[in-house]
Parts: C-alpha cells; sequence; structure tokens
C-alpha cells in the first residue's frame, strides 16, 4: 500500500520522515526517524473521496510545518 505514497522528510530530530497513501477509501499515515520503518496508523473512511480529502487535508497540514 506504501507505493506511491507522498513522503515528507525534515532534518529537524536528527531526520524524521511522514508519509500517506490511499487505496480505495483507506488511508495509511507512516512517521518517524529516517532510516527506521516508522509508526503506522491506518484509517478506513466512509468512501474513496473522503480518504482522499483526508489525505489531501494532512499533506496541506504537513508542508506548513516542514
Amino acid at each position: 500500500m506504501d507505493d506511491g505514497a507522498t513522503r515528507l522528510e525534515h532534518d529537524k530530530d536528527g531526520g524524521v520522515f511522514w508519509s500517506v497513501v490511499q487505496a480505495g477509501n483507506t488511508t495509511r499515515v507512516r512517521w518517524g526517524a529516517q532510516g527506521d520503518e516508522g509508526n503506522v496508523s491506518e484509517k478506513a473512511h466512509k468512501d474513496a473521496a473522503t480518504a482522499r480529502k483526508f489525505m489531501e487535508k494532512k499533506i496541506m497540514e504537513k508542508m506548513k510545518v516542514c
């Protein structure tokens, strides 16, 4: 499911990453230290459009921080 994920990286705290990907009505967010597998959170949404909106919102939030 991580193929095609949007991935953001930052050098703070020794290097961290955050990524998000959508598959149908499910989103998967992965975050952690660069070089590690990281933590994973999956969320099922009511439909694919809602999942896409969630993903786009999270990307915009992270881009403001980075």
